[in-house]
Formats: C-alpha cells, sequence, structure tokens
C-alpha cells in the first residue's frame, strides 16, 4: 500500500521582478533534507527564478522513478514554489523493511525565452519505518528481576533508541532492546517503553510484569564426629530458616533433601560419616522459583574427632636408650598412650608412656614393636595409633646367678641385649633339662617346666639365637 504525505514549506514572495531580459532561471531546494516514517510518496517544495509567469521546465532524478522533465510550469503572481511529486516504489524489493535514503537531484532549469542553468542541487529524504515494537520476553519471573527483550519487526536496532520507565521500580539498560528490571519485591509493575528510528519514527507501548520473587534460606547447625569408630550412628539436628512463598523443596550439599516445608525455623535431622561443611545447594518455593546463590547462606560444620598420631620415623637404630616422640592432632585436649606391641611385649621399658615425648630402655637385641595411641578427650573415646620400630644394638649381658625371693631383685634371668629369637635351656648338674623356652623374654625365676621352684644350688644355661653367638653359662639359684 502506497502512502501519501505532502510537507507544507512557507511560501516566498519575490519582492520585485526583473525584466526579462534580465532574468536568468534558476532552481533550488527550500529545505535541507528530510525525515519521514511509513511514506512513499511526498511533494518535496523547490523555489524556482523565471520571467514572472513565463513557462519553464524542470528536469531532476529520483533514484525510484529515474529522470523525470517536468514540462510547460508557470508560477502564480507573489508565489515562487513548485512542488516535485516524489513517488518512491519499492518494486517489491521490500524497500521499507530496511532504513533508505532517496537523494532527490535537480539537473537543470530551461525557460520558453530560451534561458537554460544546468543545476546540481540534491536533497535527501531519509525514510524509515516506524517500528512495530513488542515485548518479546515472559511477562512472569521468579526473583526481584527479569530481563525483558523487544522485538519490532526491523533487521537490526542500528537506527533505534530506547526509552524505559517503570513505576516504583528500576530499569538499567543492557543492549539495545534489552533492559533488565530491577524491583524492591515480589508484585506487579507497570512498564513503559518508547522506541524512536531516526530521531523521529517511534512507537510507544505499556506492559504489565509480574515478579513472583524467590526464596531466601539459611542453615545453622555443628556436629562431632568419630570416622574411626565402627558401625558409627552419628545422627544430629540442624535448624533451617526459609523464607517467601511456602511450601518449599530444598536439597543440601550432602544429598539430603525434603518436601512441602513451610516458611519460618525448621529443625531438621541429618547424619554424617564424614568431616564436612553443609550448606544448602537449593530453594524451590510453590512457584517453582528457584533462590539465588546469593540468598542461600549458612552452614553446618561436622567436625572429625579423629586423632591422627604420627611417629617421627619408622625405623629407629640405637644403643641402651633413644628418645620417642609422636606428634598430636590436638595435644592439648586428647590423651596419648605408649604400649609395647604384641610382637615384642617385654622388650624394654617406656620412662612415661602417657607423655608425647618420652625415652624407651631395651633390654633386647634387635626390633622392638611400640605403638602409641591418641584418644581424644571429648566424650567420643574416639582413638588412633601409629607404629613405631626400633632397633636395638646394645651388647650382651647376662648374669651368672639369680635370687628369686620376690624382693624384686634379681628375681628373674635378665639377659640384656636378648635377641628376639631365641631358645634358652637349663640343666642340672647331671646334664637333665629342667627348663626350656623358645624366644624367651628375661622372666624365667628358677622354676622347671612345670613352674615348680627348682632347688638352690649351681645349673647352667645355653641360649641360642639370631645373630648371636651361643651363651654357655653357670648359673646359681639362691633363695635366701
Amino acid at each position: 500500500m502506497k502512502h501519501k504525505a505532502t510537507i507544507a514549506i512557507a511560501l516566498c514572495t519575490i519582492a520585485a521582478m526583473p525584466t526579462l531580459s534580465q532574468t536568468i532561471p534558476y532552481a533550488e531546494f527550500v529545505n535541507a533534507d528530510t525525515t519521514v516514517c511509513d511514506v512513499i510518496s511526498l511533494n518535496i517544495p523547490v523555489r524556482c527564478k523565471v520571467n514572472g509567469t513565463e513557462m519553464f521546465s524542470l528536469r531532476y532524478n529520483c533514484p525510484s522513478q529515474g529522470d523525470k522533465l517536468d514540462r510547460n510550469l508557470t508560477l502564480e503572481e507573489g508565489n515562487d514554489i513548485y512542488y516535485i511529486p516524489i513517488n518512491i516504489d519499492d518494486n517489491g524489493s521490500a524497500v521499507w523493511s530496511q532504513d533508505h535514503t532517496e537523494t532527490i537531484r535537480l539537473i537543470s532549469i530551461s525557460t520558453e525565452s530560451g534561458g537554460e542553468v544546468a543545476l546540481d542541487k540534491t536533497f535527501d529524504i531519509r525514510l524509515f519505518t516506524t517500528p512495530k515494537t513488542r515485548l518479546a520476553s515472559e511477562r512472569t519471573g521468579c526473583g526481584r528481576q527479569m530481563e525483558m527483550t523487544i522485538d519490532d519487526g526491523r533487521p537490526s536496532f542500528d537506527a533505534a533508541t530506547f526509552q524505559w520507565s517503570a513505576a516504583g521500580a528500576a530499569i538499567e539498560a543492557s543492549a539495545p532492546g534489552r533492559a533488565v528490571l530491577t524491583a524492591p519485591g515480589a508484585g506487579t509493575y507497570d512498564v513503559t517503553l518508547t522506541e524512536t528510528v531516526g530521531g523521529k519514527c517511534r512507537t510507544t507501548i505499556s506492559e504489565q510484569l509480574t515478579l513472583l520473587g524467590s526464596p531466601i534460606g539459611h542453615i545453622d547447625g555443628s556436629a562431632i564426629i568419630c570416622s574411626n569408630i565402627e558401625d558409627p550412628n552419628f545422627d544430629f539436628e540442624a535448624t533451617i530458616r526459609i523464607e517467601g512463598n511456602e511450601p518449599f523443596y530444598y536439597r543440601l550439599s550432602n544429598g539430603f533433601g525434603q518436601s512441602g516445608l513451610p516458611a519460618g525455623e525448621s529443625v531438621i535431622g541429618l547424619n554424617a560419616r564424614q568431616q564436612s561443611a553443609i550448606v544448602i545447594d537449593t530453594i524451590a518455593d510453590t512457584n517453582g522459583c528457584a533462590a539465588t546463590p546469593a540468598d542461600l547462606t549458612g552452614q553446618v560444620t561436622v567436625t572429625d574427632r579423629k586423632p591422627n598420631p604420627a611417629v617421627a620415623q619408622d625405623t629407629v637404630a640405637f644403643t641402651g636408650v633413644t628418645t620417642i616422640s609422636v606428634d598430636m592432632s590436638d595435644p592439648a585436649a586428647n590423651d596419648v598412650l605408649w604400649t609395647l606391641g604384641p610382637d615384642t611385649p617385654d622388650n624394654g621399658i617406656i620412662a612415661d608412656p602417657t607423655s608425647a615425648r618420652t625415652q624407651y630402655r631395651s633390654v633386647l637385641y634387635g626390633i622392638a614393636q611400640l605403638i602409641v595411641t591418641e584418644t581424644n578427650s571429648d566424650g567420643l573415646e574416639c582413638a588412633d595409633s601409629d607404629t613405631l620400630y626400633l632397633m636395638s644394638q646394645m651388647p650382651l649381658r647376662y648374669p651368672n646367678g639369680i635370687s628369686p625371693n620376690g624382693d624384686g631383685i634379681n628375681d628373674c634371668l635378665v639377659i640384656e641385649g636378648l635377641p628376639n629369637s631365641n631358645t634358652l635351656t637349663v640343666f642340672d648338674t647331671t646334664g637333665s633339662i629342667v627348663f626350656q623356652t623358645r624366644d624367651y623374654r628375661n622372666d624365667w625365676g628358677g622354676t622347671d617346666n612345670g613352674g615348680r621352684p627348682l632347688e638352690e644350688g649351681y645349673y647352667y644355661y645355653v641360649l641360642e639365637g639370631t645373630d648371636i653367638s651361643t651363651i654357655k653359662e653357670t648359673l646359681v639359684i639362691k633363695r635366701n
């Protein structure tokens, strides 16, 4: 469909017309360019100068029409304006779907008196299609912000400007044709948008946008566990508070989730098997709106009180006495205990078994196993241990008499530097075996193999062991 519009231009009256012989024909555009909206037919005013009302011709060019020659033109007395009829036809090329400029050019003017003047005057018609603006984005959204996008039926936004406004909310343009509505809370807001193309062609639309809000959540709590306890049952409670449109669904970072939770504060039951910080992963309200990460705060702190004792090194070689130490998980609160391992229960003496740093005196030659156990002191009775191996390089020292009378002095046959793997055999003066044992641990007190006390007198013993020469020694048993 073709539209017509007329651009009215104020008329100029020629004050005094020169004589026919003095007038040189001339023509020029009255205005300096124009912008039109949705117009393909219009009249462009041209000021002409000729002799009085004599007839003249005007040649001009329009890209949509080509060269044109208007003949037998006359001017009314006191009026020097002639209107060039312009009809811009897109010829099916959809020129009106794009911004377009038509340049009109005056080529020449001639009069019946024989005067003709070449002209080179131009006039630009800037053509714009009025935008068919509409809101392309959703009109209902979650949270307190909504991004709005528009469609205006044009191939690009290059020539367009946008003016947004909203009652009770803020709008910030993020890109051409896009803006973000930020509201103080949930509700319905009136939004107005004016799109202008070419500084003149504009469309204004009004829309109602509804923000549904989103939930806000906070979780708080703490628990102490001991991951070293066999078959643990670490149940505890935490507090979660949610605000928004109830009921809610939430899921925590440990995978625990729950539906139908009301607004306000709720106590929930949890279980943990390892140290962690449990936070809220997501909350969704009755509208399906999810909380933003910034609105999910707090955490449940689960502390594992399993000790982690560590001896300084795995194997230590020493002679006689050595210092032993352990790094404790919590030396201020936890307890420590040194014990001889099951492989070498009687291999030596620990000066202070409850100290993290103490001394160990060996009475046997070879490898000794020491186990250090750290136990927490907060009621969980959670313990863990580490093992230290010691290599005793002390020389063999052995007595030739014992006095097993219970006074604590020389009650047993104590062989210092005794190897772990050994055999002790005791004979009487006739050469008969009265006592024999493997892996002797300095605990024989003058008894036979049946545990009966031997008579006082002379005996001799033979000790054989790994990495030592066989010992053959006389022994006197004296009880009083």
